[in-house]
């Protein structure tokens, strides 16, 4: 090499989004929108369907799919520890299975990005 800077073009592959009306409907507490296709006949992708069904989300809980998201889930989850609405016990279960979201957080969003969402 003479020393001097070279330019390296590397072509990416340009990013395809989803139509609108085919995209899930839920909004991320980043403010982002799902990446993912709905569910036929539904607003929702499985993921996020699943869990507006969910007991977790009847109480209030946001899906906790990202950091943000995640530190809401866990401070709703303690005023509903306050109020007495969720036992203490059930409160130490959910801290434990956060602890299993958060260290899979980043192999989800991984899988995301390699899909393209």
């Amino acid at each position: 090499m003479n020393g001097k800077p070279m330019v390296i073009d590397i072509p990416f592959k340009k990013l395809e989004l989803l139509p609108e009306e085919e995209r899930c409907t839920n909004g991320r507490e980043t403010g982002n929108r799902c990446g993912e296709h709905r569910m036929p006949d539904k607003e929702m992708c499985e993921m996020h369907w699943e869990w507006h069904a969910s007991v977790p989300a009847v109480m209030g809980l946001p899906f906790p799919e990202d950091a943000v998201s995640l530190q809401r889930f866990l401070a709703k989850m303690l005023d509903l520890v306050m109020l007495g609405t969720v036992r203490p016990s059930m409160a130490k279960q959910t801290e434990s299975l956060c602890k299993m979201l958060f260290r899979n957080a980043s192999a989800c969003e991984w899988e995301l990005r390699r899909r393209g969402r």
